[in-house]
Parts: C-alpha cells; structure tokens; sequence
C-alpha cells in the first residue's frame, strides 16, 4: 500500500530529530535565524543543537577563556556564536567593581572565573564571584597583607607583580623583596611561607617581575627580575622546619648554592616574564629593547637574543607553546614563533598609544591594554590589518594597568577603578561600536 502524504499530517516538527538536523545542517545562518522566529520549538531545537552550529563555517572569531585558565565552558555553540559576537559589536553591560581614593597601578587575575585577586599598594585581596560569574567586591573574601622593609628612598612598598599557580602565590614588591605564600584553596586567605629580602644588590633595586617554577614538588623555585638589574635570579625556596624569623613573618635564609645567577648581555633590567605550561622555557620582557628573550630554564641558556633597539617590552605571555605574544612601549602588538625566531603576527596600537597589558585565549582572542581613556583593544591573530574592536572601560584618563577575561567578561584596572565589562547580560544597553579601522597619513614637508 502505497504512502499518501496528502492524508497524512505531514509537518516539518513530525519528521524525526536526524531527518530535521539534516535538513538544518543545509542551511545557512540567514535562512536558520528566520525559520527560529517560526515557532518556539523551532528555535529552541536550533539554539540547542551543537551539530547544526558546529556545520555552520565560523570565519568569525569565537572568544574563549584566556590562557591559563581550567574553568569548562558549558555552553551551546549557538551561545557562544552569540556571546562572541558581543565581543566583536561592542554589545556588553559595563559595572564598576571597586572605587579607590589614591592612585595606584594594579595587577589583578581572574583565576577561573572563581575569584579575582587584586593588589593594590602593599595589599592583595581576594574576592569570589557570585552566581552570575561577577566578583562581588562588596566585601573581600581574605586579605593579606605582604611584609614589606623600609627603605630610606623614593620607592614604595606596593606590590609590583605576583603570579598564582600549583598552590603557590609569589608577591613582588618595589621594595626589592618577595614574599611566597602556601594557598592550596584560593578562596581561603593564604599562609605566608617566607619573605625573601634584599633580591637585587642588596635591596637597592626593586624586585619588578616575578615568576614561580615548581616541578610537582613541595619546595617551589622563584624567579626574580628588577627594571636596573641585568642578573635574573632564581630562589630555591625550601621548608624549614625552625625557620629564622623578622617581626614574626618567617624569613628564607640562604646561600650562594641555593640561588642561580643568569646575566643577560647588553641588557639594563627586566619588565615582566612568563613561564610556559612545560616549566622550561621563560620567556622575559626586557628594558630598552623591542623584543624578549627566551631562556632554557633547565640550563640557563639565552635561546632567543633581543635585537638592541631602545624600547620597553610591557608584558608577555605565551600563546601556546610555540608562540608568545608581547606589547611594548611604543605601542607594538607582536608574536614571534620560538622554534624559527620569526614574527608571525605585527600590529600597532590603533590610536600609537603606549601598551601595558596583554592576555590571549590561546586560540585567536587577544586583549591589550592602552595608555590612556581607560582604553582595552581586541584582537585578532589571524589579522594583522587592525583592531576588531575598542572598549572603553571607564570614564577616566588613565591607563589600563592589568586585564584579565574570560569568554563572557573583560575585567580591567586602572589607578583608581576596578570595572567589569559583561557581554553575556541579555539586558544590554546601546551598542558601543569602534571597529572602524584606521589609516596612519604621513604628510610630506612640501605640503
């Protein structure tokens, strides 16, 4: 008996959930928002199947948590298509987190998405994240806050860096000290482990970048850097059982043996620094220079030399394993391939304005941070061509000091400000759109 689909109730919403995918997976992003305004099953069963976005080609690009980072993302393709595109409009909801009197450079870190960790001054605050995924910064969650030596000069106290990872946060301080705190629970206040003091020619250099190496073990190895100091250090933190103690904070005592010296030729001092997931190589931003260096951490060895031109690298971070990602004072956005020594992508800030921060997803997703209006820049690695999009973070006049993201907020800080940048809240406000690309004209004299 032959099959009459005339007597039959027939509809696109009773075919099987395979034969509809399959249909679905034919059409484009155009004709599958129409057929989503048809019904609401339709469009719950479109934004909900991952096998129709994942056929759809995705030359835009997605954002992703940055680097680092071990939160999971559960959401569906269609969402982060949608969160994604956010980021590219300029479509967020802005919120100020934390207000300050004085004047202060910040270096913060979103530590999956959990808790964001601040420091302002000589103090490092924690503060968890509620259930939307935003910092409530109303009230700290812990507070430290780090031993400090007084120094009969123009140096502050304030902390310079820190960095967080296997349980372990290492403090810098412009007092040429650091400071290792235990934290195996971020969101608990940590326990200080020791102070090391007097870093870089007796204390006379602050301690500007530090970086912490630990191979599974208990007793972590800190590198340190100063801005006036052409010797990186690398401390041998080890657990005493009666340690020798300053004001009750417990202080490292060590010896030539314990510290391992790595001079740098024709270099001045050292801005940032960033360890790969590998725990061998570093990568090192220097002092009046355009390009950092790499060094094998296992020997000492310089892999990669800088090039000698007068310039500040700002920050860097590693990309993936092969790539790092730097920013410089100039206002240069480079990456440079390790393995060939080759610069692979080459950009300028769209405004030539001084750059202070970087952040990467890993993936295509960079984030900078500008010298003036509060200003963040987003990127795309795959386009050297120009910016994809500004955001304003705050209505203010200064730099972007620190940034940290994740794939549905921006968190920056500046020398007043903490903000938060949400491009996940449904309620929007009006589109804030500064994509358009710009073009440097150099007139000639005779004009």
């Amino acid at each position: 008996m032959a099959y009459n689909l005339r007597s039959s109730k027939f509809t696109l919403l009773t075919l099987p959930t395979e034969v509809l995918t399959y249909i679905l997976i034919k059409l484009d992003k155009h004709d599958l928002r129409n057929l989503m305004l048809t019904c609401k099953f339709l469009k719950e069963f479109i934004k909900n199947n991952n096998t129709v976005w994942r056929s759809q080609p995705h030359e835009q690009m997605l954002i992703f948590n940055s680097l680092g980072s071990s939160k999971r993302d559960y959401f569906t393709v269609f969402d982060r298509c949608r969160i994604s595109f956010n980021w590219r409009k300029g479509i967020y909801r802005n919120k100020i987190l934390l207000r300050h009197n004085e004047n202060f450079m910040p270096w913060l870190k979103f530590h999956n998405s959990e808790i964001l960790l601040m420091a302002f001054g000589s103090k490092l605050h924690g503060y968890k994240s509620d259930r939307t995924g935003t910092p409530d910064c109303k009230k700290a969650a812990w507070e430290v806050i780090m031993p400090t030596v007084e120094r009969h000069d123009v140096r502050t106290n304030d902390i310079s860096r820190f960095v967080f990872k296997d349980g372990f946060l290492v403090c810098g301080n412009r007092d040429g000290c650091f400071a290792v705190y235990k934290a195996e629970d971020i969101t608990k206040s940590p326990q200080l482990m020791c102070h090391v003091v007097d870093c870089h020619n007796n204390g006379y250099y602050e301690v500007t970048a530090v970086e912490m190496i630990n191979r599974k073990t208990l007793n972590p190895t800190v590198v340190s850097g100063s801005n006036n100091c052409s010797t990186l250090k690398m401390f041998s933190i080890k657990s005493d059982k009666n340690p020798k103690t300053f004001n009750d904070v417990p202080m490292f005592s060590y010896d030539n043996k314990d510290i391992t010296n790595i001079e740098v030729k024709n270099g001045r001092g050292f801005s940032c620094m960033h360890l790969n997931s590998m725990n061998d190589r570093l990568i090192v931003g220097l002092y009046e220079n355009s390009k950092p260096i790499l060094i094998d951490v296992n020997t000492g060895t310089v892999m990669m030399t800088q090039n000698g031109s007068r310039n500040v690298v700002r920050d860097v971070q590693w990309h993936d394993n092969n790539v790092v990602v730097y920013v410089t004072y100039f206002g240069m956005l480079q990456c440079i391939d390790t393995r060939t020594h080759q610069v692979v992508f080459d950009t300028f800030d769209p405004f030539q304005s001084s750059l202070y921060c970087v952040k990467t997803d890993g993936f295509r997703s960079l984030v900078v941070g500008a010298s003036e209006y509060c200003r963040c820049s987003l990127f795309d690695i795959r386009y050297s061509k120009g910016h994809l999009q500004l955001f304003y973070t705050q209505k203010r006049q200064s730099p972007v000091y620190s940034l940290d993201f994740d794939s549905t907020k921006l968190i920056a800080a500046v020398d007043r400000n903490v903000a938060v940048l949400n491009f996940d809240d449904i309620h929007y406000g009006e589109r804030k759109d500064y994509s358009q690309q710009f073009q440097l004209i150099h007139y000639s004299n005779d004009l």
